[in-house]
């Protein structure tokens, strides 16, 4: 009985771990109510091909499509793959006083630039925060800047509108970045173990391959994963766009990031701030 008080006591003095910025938005951005996770392909409210934690592009670059499937292990990798060597490195470099932030208030833009978009800053369209954030004396704007940011584009009618869960994330990011953010009163988020390392992942890195490949020619390196394969039926369909004056990716995207690095993808544009009147675009769609 003494020693077991004893480790009580010692557990209480034992300063816990507090969260990383990418474990706190991770926990976030997995909730039902944000990005959650499906692990069946489905098209977001722009039309766009997402799967498990709101992955458009897998790690080598290839984009989502109708029929994938990616289990939670393999779908988590990407996640932490995406705000490891795409996030985090743009923000890190282009905000300013990006080391003085606290982990909360890098969650926060964590979360904000998966769906946004990781280069928003400075990006046309992103005046409000970009100014927040270009001060540390304007950080407190911070909350209220996220807040402007709830529209998207509705596939049914072509048209941006206000969405309700884009409202609902906009304030909760900015309760992170305050520190002030409850959590999920009704939900729990996705369980987010890190994936173990196997033949599989080794080789292919990318959840994709465990989805469209046969499971025969796969063999036992699943380590038990059994995931069901789909072949894709319906080929990418592209229109294609001649470029006017006074155009922008984002104003030919209708300002939905996701449109946006789908448009530069599929015409090889490395600068998305270069495109130029009579430039014949192709634009995917589904």
């Amino acid at each position: 009985m003494i020693r077991f008080k004893q480790f009580l006591i010692e557990q209480e003095l034992t300063p816990k771990k507090l969260k990383t910025a990418k474990e706190i938005a991770t926990e976030f951005i997995t909730l039902p109510d944000v990005e959650g996770y499906r692990e069946n392909a489905y098209q977001d409210t722009g039309g766009i091909w997402t799967v498990g934690p709101g992955i458009t592009r897998y790690s080598t670059g290839m984009e989502v499509g109708e029929g994938d499937i990616i289990p939670l292990k393999y779908g988590m990798k990407e996640l932490h793959y995406h705000i490891d060597n795409k996030v985090i490195p743009n923000l890190s470099k282009k905000i300013p006083n990006w080391d003085k932030m606290s982990e909360n208030q890098k969650a926060a833009l964590i979360s904000f630039s998966y769906n946004a978009g990781e280069n928003f800053y400075n990006a046309k369209g992103f005046e409000t925060i970009t100014n927040a954030l270009s001060d540390q004396a304007n950080w407190n704007k911070v909350p209220d800047a996220l807040k402007l940011y709830n529209k998207g584009k509705n596939i049914k009618t072509g048209q941006k509108e206000v969405l309700p869960g884009l409202v609902k994330r906009r304030a909760n990011e900015g309760s992170i970045w305050s520190g002030t953010y409850q959590g999920s009163k009704s939900n729990e988020p996705v369980q987010t173990i890190e994936p173990t390392k196997n033949t599989l992942t080794d080789t292919l890195e990318i959840a994709a391959d465990v989805v469209r490949k046969p499971l025969e020619a796969m063999g036992t390196v699943l380590g038990g994963i059994t995931p069901i394969p789909k072949s894709r039926t319906s080929p990418t369909q592209e229109t294609t766009y001649v470029v006017k004056s006074g155009d922008t990716l984002s104003k030919i995207a209708g300002g939905d990031q996701k449109a946006i690095d789908a448009i530069a993808a599929a015409n090889a544009i490395k600068d998305l701030n270069k495109i130029y009147p009579g430039q014949k675009l192709k634009i995917p769609s589904r």
